[in-house]
């Protein structure tokens, strides 16, 4: 991503005059070269997510302190609140009395796929993974 991908306004396409349109006809055209590779300059990468290796994450805080949107937090296990699955895994993980240690939570919703959480990671615990979704014949 350029550095400035979130202070690049919106391109707003190419569209046919108000007393042109007629009908059920396309109102919107097509970006130019130069307007296309703007507008996807400020793309955020949303089919690439950070996955973190529960097995190699050492809890550093690392990641939450490069972070510039604030996106990780470091909280007591005994804290974290959430459906019958992610009881299941506290319980699995640590028993079923009162949990004792450290978790890592992510708000993914404020994330930018930046990659500093990645490239900060002293045991490379998180990855920048490509996700693509590909329809597959029934």
């Amino acid at each position: 991503m350029a550095d400035d991908f979130d202070a690049t306004p919106r391109q707003k396409p190419p569209m046919i005059d108000v007393d042109r349109r007629t009908g059920i006809s396309e109102v919107e055209g097509c970006y130019d070269e130069r307007g296309a590779r703007t507008e996807g300059s400020r793309c955020y990468r949303c089919n690439v997510n950070t996955i973190i290796s529960s097995t190699k994450c050492i809890l550093c805080g690392g990641c939450a302190d490069v972070c510039p949107e604030s996106c990780y937090r470091l909280v007591d296990v005994a804290q974290i609140r959430g459906d019958d699955r992610i009881l299941q895994i506290i319980q699995a993980s640590f028993g079923t009395g009162r949990p004792v240690g450290s978790a890592i939570i992510k708000d993914e919703k404020r994330c930018t796929r930046c990659g500093l959480c990645a490239k900060r990671c002293p045991t490379h615990a998180i990855t920048m993974e490509l996700f693509e979704e590909r329809e597959v014949p029934a």
